[in-house]
């Protein structure tokens, strides 16, 4: 027999996190179900739990990542008895096992947040394509999820990790389960056929795909002249000055305006639209990430989180301060040309949707107080 294996007690300080971390999820998920996602601010989610917004982001990024935290809950869940290597039970029995009791908590609740969870998800059906952020985080998951059960499925049967027999089921797999839970929440009052469903057809897709072995995931060949072409098609300035030329603008029938301070008296941050996170975070997903990091402004080991074919990364390799010129608004305070600096900067993505709709109205707005907090009168704006 293996020892028993004694865990650590987590510390005072890990505790309270823990604590703090749930209360925000379940406040979040109470007031999305009484005033709706698009009505709730992060500023009404940390007041009620008593926490200036600032702390909020420490543990959330964005208002969609509280939106969708308990299903990310679950997803490391599954994660952490997948991978473990003295697990006794084969993946596909444990995939049931998670979808049979992930069916049974939604249908009979133990917990409050639970229930309130699963009406949220009714109602975010009516718009959530409207949200791109919340469609990304939620895609993310998935794929996540996809990963984790590719993985597995391929340890079981002693094969490379990108087995393609492997990968097939996963992605149906994942599949289906969403398939199995958008039926059931378009079904308001059906309370049994959650876990019904998930125990009749959650395995079906591995029934009906042929094992293939451990041939890997084939990688698609272009001729070099192929590649030129496809390349140019997208790099070309030509085609950016295009895009971008056809892109809408908004139109503001008045602008605000007010007299700044001298520069020698103004404290000076940093917004920089290149996606910077710490290393080892999880940073920005590609498609119209709303969020922002924040940044403190002794750090400098920051990741280029920026998406796009056209950029040279060999600069920012060489110089933070091409896209985050820090050290340039210390020298210039040294000098006496500006106040102060900063003690925060901050990190959006720059590859945004074209109504910009998350960032006008909550993360910019949210970005703006803690400037204000911090006793900023300029932004240098570092466009990417």
């Amino acid at each position: 027999m293996q020892p028993e294996t004694v865990q650590p007690v987590p510390s005072l300080r890990e505790r309270k996190k823990a604590k703090t971390r749930a209360a925000l999820i379940e406040a979040s998920q109470r007031l999305f179900a009484r005033q709706g996602y698009t009505g709730t601010t992060l500023e009404d989610i940390s007041a009620e739990v008593d926490i200036t917004t600032q702390t909020l982001l420490r543990y959330f990024d964005s208002k969609a990542q509280l939106a969708l935290a308990p299903l990310a809950a679950h997803l490391g869940e599954i994660e952490r008895f997948l991978q473990d290597e003295h697990r006794t039970v084969d993946t596909l029995s444990a995939w049931r096992r998670y979808l049979q009791l992930e069916a049974e908590e939604a249908t009979n609740p133990s917990e409050s947040t639970t229930a309130t969870y699963v009406a949220n998800l009714r109602t975010y059906d009516a718009w959530v394509d409207k949200d791109p952020l919340l469609v990304a985080s939620l895609s993310g998951i998935e794929r996540e999820l996809q990963e984790i059960l590719a993985t597995a499925l391929a340890r079981d049967a002693g094969v490379r990790s990108d087995d393609l027999h492997s990968t097939l089921v996963a992605a149906l797999l994942v599949a289906g389960r969403r398939t199995i839970w958008d039926r059931w929440l378009a079904r308001i009052g059906d309370t049994d056929s959650l876990v019904e469903d998930h125990l009749r057809y959650g395995l079906a897709p591995h029934a009906r795909i042929p094992t293939v072995g451990s041939a890997r995931v084939p990688r698609l060949k272009t001729s070099r002249k192929e590649s030129e072409m496809q390349q140019a098609q997208v790099d070309t300035d030509k085609t950016m000055r295009e895009m971008v030329a056809g892109m809408p603008v908004p139109e503001f029938e008045k602008t605000a305006f007010v007299v700044p301070k001298p520069l020698s008296q103004a404290r000076v941050a940093i917004v920089t639209s290149a996606a910077l996170h710490a290393p080892g975070e999880a940073g920005f997903v590609p498609s119209a990430d709303a969020h922002f990091e924040v940044h403190e402004s002794h750090e400098r080991n920051l990741v280029l989180g920026h998406f796009s074919p056209n950029f040279d990364r060999g600069a920012f390799a060489s110089d933070v301060n091409v896209v985050y010129p820090i050290d340039r608004l210390h020298e210039m305070a040294e000098r006496g040309e500006i106040e102060s600096v900063a003690s925060r900067h901050y990190s959006f993505a720059g590859n945004q949707d074209e109504s910009v709709s998350q960032i006008r109205l909550d993360t910019g707005p949210q970005c703006a107080r803690l400037l204000r907090e911090d006793g900023v009168d300029m932004v240098i704006l570092a466009p990417v």
